[in-house]
């Protein structure tokens, strides 16, 4: 069996721990979270990178899913481990940022949505000339009927003028 001990990649550089809810800041380097915000407590207005020192641009946290996948693989190949101080083997719930700006997705995902949206309105375009042939289609076929209906409405009107004239030879 595997040692006991994690991997370094998967302990925070602050707790030295195995990290439950790994979050990356945003100048890319992944902690707990916990410990990171706690970091960042105590040291309000003057939020760093606890690992290179850098002041961070924002404080909005993204959830590293590669490590955490990891982590889980890790767990998996250990099934009787359990993390010290998790009580249990469940990593923390996936929480997404609050922020409105850390929620905007990259700039290749709103390339990828406009083109998505593009690939919708020429389907959209698409069907609706279809539903356009569809119905044309559909008016040369009632148009056909129309004829022939007229070709009946013009024979009922001819036996109509019929019986008036023989209508009017009984009058006489």
């Amino acid at each position: 069996m595997a040692g006991q001990e994690p991997p370094g990649a998967l302990c925070c550089s602050i707790t030295l721990a195995l990290m439950r809810d790994p979050v990356s800041n945003s100048l890319g380097n992944t902690y707990e979270r916990a410990a990171l915000v706690a970091f960042w407590a105590q040291h309000p207005g003057n939020e760093r990178d606890p690992l290179t020192g850098s002041p961070v641009p924002n404080t909005a946290l993204v959830p590293n899913q590669a490590v955490r996948g990891l982590i889980v693989d890790w767990l998996d190949e250990r099934p009787a481990f359990v993390p010290e101080g998790w009580g249990n083997r469940l990593l923390a719930p996936l929480l997404f940022p609050a922020d409105p700006a850390a929620d905007a997705p990259p700039p290749a995902a709103v390339a990828m949505e406009e083109d998505e949206s593009e690939s919708d309105e020429e389907a959209e375009e698409a069907e609706e000339e279809s539903e356009s042939d569809s119905e044309e289609e559909s008016d040369e076929e009632d148009g056909d009927d129309e004829s022939d209906d007229m070709a009946g409405r013009g024979g009922d009107q001819a036996e109509k003028a019929e019986d008036s004239v023989d209508r009017e030879d009984k009058v006489r």
